[in-house]
């Protein structure tokens, strides 16, 4: 008898054997293995824990080291941060020492009020800050927990919400197993065992872009093939506008011409013409000569009408034998910028 599942990463569906031996699904398409079971009463279980943290102090040393040098980096003065998952707060105890951020947590279990000490503030469910309208955060982390979660979707979704526009989501969790030499995890609360291919799914279908995937970090002995993943939020086509925008006005403020007019300027300059401060349209090709676009016509050059002004050539391809005709032209070398500058910086 086979049923129809679907996998909680890439949302492809498939059919399950009932009567599989094994007590994970198993994804075709992007190898996600997870569990259709949670622990019974896992909401209260998961309060009734403590000391999660609980590691030979070599252990524990190794991984926040290795969290904390790579957080730095990231992590500016004035930033408001959350983790989900925190424990007792040592890793933000130690970030707080380094930077002047706000720093809450979100820990279900008895660890929260070890956390409140270490923390500006600390929740015991994501939801309760949504409830509580707590505010955007500048970056999320979460080490070890997705793993725990049964409906991926809706938590990351959540953790989306709760982050600004620039904002950016750190996380770990195992590879498969966790360890490269174990087939399968058999820790009964770890409900997902992800791969490269199904933490990018999940995080891409939650309104992420995948900024930088690595594997192998450790957390401990047993877990020492970790997929870490530094994400951001997806910028909507607005704020694409408005950035593609202001990649121009920086080199070009103030009027300026455009030579060339094929493919490069139909696909990165038409579309935002009419929000530049573009005097004239230049082509070399005279069968387009009295043309329209938005308004402006194309024209060839004339000294007396673009000599004083800067000239962008929009072509990728051929802006050196364009860059040699300006010069030819006699337009001054300085006047004269590149599409490709633009878009490279």
């Amino acid at each position: 008898m086979k049923k129809r599942i679907c996998c909680p990463c890439c949302k492809t569906f498939a059919d399950l054997e009932e009567k599989s031996s094994s007590p994970l699904s198993l994804c075709k398409v992007c190898s996600h293995r997870w569990r259709t079971t949670e622990l019974p009463n896992h909401t209260e279980y998961y309060s009734r824990q403590i000391g999660r943290n609980n590691l030979p102090v070599r252990y524990v040393e190794r991984k926040l080291t290795s969290r904390v040098d790579t957080l730095l980096s990231l992590i500016k003065d004035g930033m408001r941060l959350l983790e989900i998952g925190c424990a007792e707060g040592e890793l933000g105890s130690r970030i707080k020492a380094c930077r002047q951020v706000v720093y809450q947590g979100v820990e279900p279990s008895q660890d929260s009020n070890a956390a409140g000490r270490n923390l500006d503030r600390v929740f015991n469910y994501t939801s309760d800050l949504e409830a509580t309208g707590s505010g955007i955060f500048d970056g999320i982390l979460s080490f070890h927990v997705l793993e725990h979660i049964s409906d991926l979707i809706v938590e990351v979704h959540r953790w989306h919400r709760l982050l600004a526009d620039d904002g950016w989501l750190f996380l770990e969790v195992p590879h498969r197993s966790g360890h490269p030499d174990i087939e399968e995890d058999i820790n009964p609360e770890h409900l997902h065992q992800f791969t490269s291919a199904s933490i990018a799914c999940l995080l891409t279908h939650s309104g992420f872009q995948i900024d930088r995937l690595e594997r192998g970090h450790f957390e401990s002995p047993a877990y020492s093939d970790s997929l870490r993943v530094l994400a951001s939020v997806v910028p909507s086509t607005m704020v694409r506008r408005e950035r593609l925008v202001a990649r121009f006005r920086k080199y070009l403020p103030s009027p300026f011409v455009i030579y060339g007019l094929g493919g490069d300027f139909y696909n990165y300059i038409a579309p935002i013409l009419d929000c530049l401060p573009v005097q004239s349209l230049l082509d070399s090709n005279r069968e387009h000569l009295g043309d329209q676009i938005k308004g402006i016509t194309i024209e060839s050059y004339k000294p007396e009408r673009h000599a004083s002004l800067p000239v962008l050539i929009a072509s990728l391809r051929y802006e050196e034998s364009i860059l040699s005709t300006l010069q030819a032209l006699g337009h001054r070398r300085e006047k004269i910028y590149r599409l490709g500058d633009i878009l490279d910086n």
